[in-house]
This record gives structure tokens, sequence and C-alpha cells, in this order.
């Protein structure tokens, strides 16, 4: 088994060959995209911006009309020389996406990414093929559950490219700060916490500007 800690290394790192990552992202039953893949984005655009390879089992996101996609596609047997395997968020989400049985081997350091907008997907994190992952990414933790001990925090990033996208855009300037929860009629632990000891604080020093977004 390989610890978490050895699953990513830095830019620096003395390596022979380019670093490889591969990316299960799955299809659904219809055959087409398995959802929208937020956190295997990020990741895949950062170990890109570090100077990984990137492969994938099925073609997906363009970061521009027209552009390449960042997950080419491609044999499944790719991921048998990658450096690193990634499990994407909606993979158990669909029937029909079935992992090869030598991924969880150990031989090779695995991530499976657990998004928690799904509500079965919680119950995968706990599975006995789970504890073999060398790191669970889960968004959206609570004060609730406890959580396995290869599991992690991850937020949303923002990468090289959308800041170059936000920094080359033609917008007016406005000071303040926009304080949304998206759909805000669903009220938990970390949400609480924000209201209760952050947006005090920025208020006092910025325009604080409250947005509530509708369910549609």
């Amino acid at each position: 088994m390989v610890a978490p800690g050895e699953v990513l290394s830095s830019r620096s790192a003395a390596v022979s060959h380019r670093r490889r990552a591969f990316f299960f992202l799955g299809t659904s039953e219809s055959g087409g995209p398995a959802g929208y893949y937020h956190i295997a984005i990020m990741l895949a655009e950062g170990l890109k911006q570090n100077g990984w390879a990137i492969s994938s089992d099925t073609p997906a996101w363009r970061p521009n009309v027209g552009s390449e996609y960042l997950f080419p596609g491609g044999d499944l047997e790719e991921a048998r020389l990658a450096d690193l395997i990634v499990i994407g968020e909606d993979w158990f989400r669909h029937r029909t996406n079935r992992l090869p049985r030598w991924v969880l081997s150990g031989n090779i350091p695995t991530v499976y990414i657990n998004r928690s907008d799904i509500s079965r997907d919680v119950r995968t994190i706990y599975s006995r093929e789970a504890s073999r992952y060398s790191m669970i990414l889960r968004t959206h933790a609570n004060r609730y559950l406890r959580y396995p001990r290869n599991c992690a925090p991850v937020v949303f990033g923002i990468s090289e490219r959308i800041e170059r996208a936000c920094s080359s855009a033609q917008v007016t300037s406005r000071s303040g700060v926009m304080w949304n929860y998206r759909i805000s009629q669903f009220p938990h632990s970390v949400r609480e916490l924000a209201d209760r000891n952050v947006k005090p604080v920025i208020a006092q020093h910025v325009e604080l500007r409250e947005k509530k977004d509708s369910p549609g």
C-alpha cells in the first residue's frame, strides 16, 4: 500500500520520466458523460501545470470551445503504466462503470474523489475497497460523520488557466465581497460557522453583499 503522502510530488522532484495520471471518469447508462467532473478537472489541471501527462478512460472537458480535451480518452491498459490513478467523483453513480480488479492491487497510488452532493456517495468511502485507496478526497465534510483515516478534505481551486482567463476579461471593477451559498435553504455546520465567525469580521473591513440563489 502506498501512503497518501507519497501520492503527489512537487515540481522540483527529480524523475526519470514524465509522470502520468490516469483518470477513471466513466459514462452514464446512456453512454454519455457520467456527470460534471468538478474536482477531477481541478486536480488534472494542477497536475498538468506541474508537468504531468493526463490520460483517461473517456474523452471529456474542453477548457475552451474547439480546444483539445483535458481528458483525452484512451485504452484502459494505459492505466497500468500510470504513476497515479484517480477515480472521478461520478464513477460510482452509474452501475455500468466497473473498475478493473488490478486497480486496487496497491501497486499504483490511487485517489478516489468523493463529492457529497450525491447522497449515496458517502457509503462508498466506508466500503472494503475504499480502505485500499491511497487517499479519498471528500467535499462538504460535516461534524456528524466519522471519516476513514485515508479521507482528506478537498475544495474547488483556481488553476492557472482560470486565473489567466479572468485576468484578461474586460469587466468593471467593484469593491466589496459577495456572500453567497448558492441554494441557501439547506444550512449545515460549515455555513453556520462561517456566518457566525467569518462574516462579521469581513463586514468590518469591506462592503459585504449577500445574495441567495433561487432553488430553480
